[in-house]
C-alpha cells in the first residue's frame, strides 16, 4: 500500500537557531508531538520532539527560553522517499528506533509520517483485505463448494 495517502502534508517546522521555548509554544498551538527543524536553505536539519523537549531541556534543569533547537534536537535526521510503501516506512522505523518520518519527494519536504499514520494505514488496509475475504466466501457459498476456495486461500 502507498504511503502518500497517509502523509501529513500540514507541516510544522522550527529554525535550528530558534529556542526551545518557541519550539514548544508552537507544539502547543499546533497540537503537535514534533516540528521539523528546517535549515537555512530549507533543507530538513533534525526533528524536535516533546520527548526531546522534556528529557534535554526539562530534564536537564536548562532554561527553554535560552537553549537553541540545534542543541536538543534528534539528528541525523532518518527520512523516507514519498514513493515507498508503508511497510517500507515501518521497516525504516523499527531499523532506526524512530517513530517520525520526514517524508521527501525530489529531496524536498513533501510531509511527515508517524508510527500512528503507519499504524491506521496497514489497520485499514487488513480491514480492506478481510471484507474482500468475506465476499469471496459469501459469493463462493452461493455458487460453488466451499472447499474450493479453502484450497485457493491456501
Amino acid at each position: 500500500m502507498s504511503l502518500e495517502p497517509h502523509v501529513d502534508k500540514d507541516i510544522w517546522c522550527v529554525r535550528p537557531d530558534e529556542t526551545a521555548a518557541v519550539a514548544a509554544a508552537r507544539m502547543e498551538k499546533a497540537a503537535v508531538g514534533c516540528l521539523v527543524v528546517r535549515d537555512e536553505f530549507g533543507g530538513v536539519a533534525g526533528i524536535i520532539t516533546d520527548r526531546d523537549l522534556a528529557l534535554r531541556v526539562v530534564g536537564r534543569g536548562l532554561d527553554g527560553a535560552q537553549t537553541l533547537v540545534q542543541d536538543v534536537m534528534s539528528g541525523p535526521v532518518v527520512s523516507v522517499n514519498a514513493g515507498c510503501s508503508l511497510t517500507e516506512a515501518l521497516e525504516t522505523m523499527r531499523d532506526q528506533g524512530v517513530r517520525r518520518l520526514p517524508v521527501l519527494r525530489d529531496g524536498l519536504l513533501a510531509g511527515l509520517i508517524s508510527y500512528d499514520d503507519l499504524f491506521v494505514g496497514l489497520a485499514k488496509e487488513m480491514g480492506d483485505l478481510g471484507e474482500a475475504t468475506r465476499r469471496e466466501f459469501w459469493r463462493a457459498g452461493e455458487h460453488a463448494d466451499l472447499s474450493g476456495l479453502a484450497k485457493r486461500a491456501r
